[in-house]
């Protein structure tokens, strides 16, 4: 076979290869799939230790968190802020942030949180999408939250404005949402205000068993309809 030929082909199915692996590694894919393996079950028919799938709506335990960019009340939010590059895009920041909130379902409820952000995997929809560049000022908002990550958005020519896109998602309150965690039924302590049952059921995830929170449209048009 002519070298001509075959050194082209073997570039190409190495890109092939490599933007096959990274596509089935992404967290998209990996939650997918995860997903896959187990039904949503009812919160009362959990069992303990169980790793189990639920779904839901998001009520806040605290105060919401507000979103940096877009300034929506949240439970949890992902920013990811890119440069563009000679030739392609290069991810500057990429942040995320969350607080522990109950998931309403059936008319009962189970706490979700993750003890630190290696025992977490999720993937939220992006909805908010911005830019910034040579003619487009940032916002105060964008300004303000490149301070707080102490990323400089200017070049050091001239002092002009980087080029940047910015990308947030959030999980808002009253958004529907499937979770997969590590259950544990705790004994309350204090009555919750509107909540008539003595145990609650914690969802937790750790570095094998991870605690998976998805908005995304495929996982949740498998649920069943609410009455």
């Amino acid at each position: 076979m002519n070298d001509d030929f075959i050194v082209p082909l073997a570039i190409f199915l190495v890109i092939g290869i490599v933007v096959a692996v990274s596509t089935y590694l992404s967290n998209k894919n990996r939650i997918l799939r995860e997903l896959k393996k187990s039904p949503s079950k009812p919160i009362n028919t959990v069992k303990d230790k169980e790793y189990v799938r639920l779904h839901g709506t998001v009520e806040a335990i605290n105060d919401p968190l507000i979103a940096p960019l877009s300034k929506r009340p949240c439970v949890y939010y992902h920013i990811i802020v890119e440069r563009k590059g000679d030739k392609s895009w290069h991810t500057v920041i990429n942040d995320f942030k969350y607080s522990p909130f109950y998931l309403v379902s059936g008319g009962e409820k189970a706490k979700i949180r993750a003890h630190d952000k290696s025992a977490l995997l999720f993937h939220l929809v992006v909805d908010h999408n911005k830019r910034s560049g040579w003619s487009t000022n940032p916002s105060q908002a964008m300004t303000q939250y490149l301070k707080s990550q102490n990323y400089d958005g200017q070049t050091w020519l001239f002092k002009s404005n980087k080029t940047l896109r910015y990308k947030e998602a959030i999980l808002q309150i009253g958004e529907d949402v499937v979770v997969k965690g590590n259950a544990e039924w705790k004994r309350l302590e204090e009555p919750i205000e509107g909540f008539n049952f003595s145990r609650l059921l914690e969802l937790t995830g750790n570095y094998r068993q991870r605690l998976i929170v998805t908005d995304l449209p495929k996982a949740l048009k498998t649920l069943p309809k609410r009455r």
